[in-house]
């Protein structure tokens, strides 16, 4: 049995996190008929709201608590995607710190937020994901998505690649 292409949302899903786009891009999964799964471990002032955004659609999900680090670190390599979001009016004020825990795992992103971030700029600059930063984005951002699932060669270098990233920019050596 062929498994689902997982992708994660780990930490807090506090108020400085956008899930705004996150109804329409679900939309577009469901179209598409990707085999999705998506998991959030975590919890934060919009963890109920964004539980109930995905009771809506037919994309397979699961909501759980935080876990303890040793099981944290055994998701994260778990995931063949991680899920991020940021709000415009939070930029420069903070920086997710799940960002450098996706990057030490190596895989691609999708961040919901503004092109004007440090993670979409990572992202962009590095070709570690994609960005959803408007409506209009979401198609585009599927067909990347599709693109990671129906080639999964692509996916093993991508992935290796950004782990080489966060050795040689982000790692406990280079802090």
């Amino acid at each position: 049995m062929k498994t689902p292409f997982t992708m994660l949302y780990s930490g807090n899903l506090g108020l400085g996190h956008d899930f705004s786009l996150l109804p329409d891009f679900l939309k577009q999964l469901e179209k598409e008929k990707l085999d999705i799964y998506c998991r959030f471990i975590g919890s934060g002032r919009q963890y109920n709201e964004v539980k109930t955004i995905f009771k809506a659609s037919s994309i397979k999900h699961s909501f759980e608590g935080y876990v303890d680090r040793k099981t944290h670190i055994q998701i994260l390599t778990s995931a063949d995607m991680f899920i991020i979001a940021q709000k415009q009016e939070t930029v420069g004020d903070i920086l997710p710190s799940k960002f450098y825990s996706y990057v030490a795992a190596g895989r691609p992103m999708l961040l919901f937020g503004t092109a004007k971030s440090e993670i979409c700029e990572f992202i962009a600059e590095e070709h570690a994901g994609y960005t959803i930063e408007v409506k209009e984005d979401i198609p585009d951002a599927v067909r990347y998505i599709s693109n990671l699932i129906h080639h999964r060669k692509e996916w093993v270098s991508l992935s290796s690649r950004i782990r080489t990233l966060y050795e040689q920019k982000m790692s406990f050596n280079k802090s």
